[in-house]
């Protein structure tokens, strides 16, 4: 490999709803969309991000997904996140 994306998102999602759910997801090396693989491997999907807007405003209009159940989670998964990284940084700065 000759170079490494560093700023790069990468992530497992498990959600604990009708049925437990893990999703494993990464963004494209040109951040122009992302791929998604359920925890069995079975379904895999790419998207991009124009294909990401379509389908959420689908599942908007079907009523399938509550928008606010999904910016509460992306917010306590985000704050848990910033938190984490947080530590991290104290335990570096502690180990210098």
């Amino acid at each position: 490999m000759k170079t490494i994306r560093r700023d790069a998102i990468v992530g497992i999602y498990e959600g604990k709803t009708l049925e437990h759910v893990t999703l494993h997801f990464s963004e494209w090396w040109n951040g122009e969309g992302a791929d998604f693989t359920f925890g069995n491997d079975k379904k895999r999907i790419s998207l991009s991000m124009d294909e990401m807007h379509a389908i959420s405003v689908a599942f908007l209009l079907l009523g399938m997904v509550d928008k606010d159940d999904v910016d509460d989670e992306v917010k306590k998964i985000q704050k848990d996140l910033f938190e984490r990284e947080d530590l991290i940084n104290q335990l570096r700065e502690h180990m210098e």
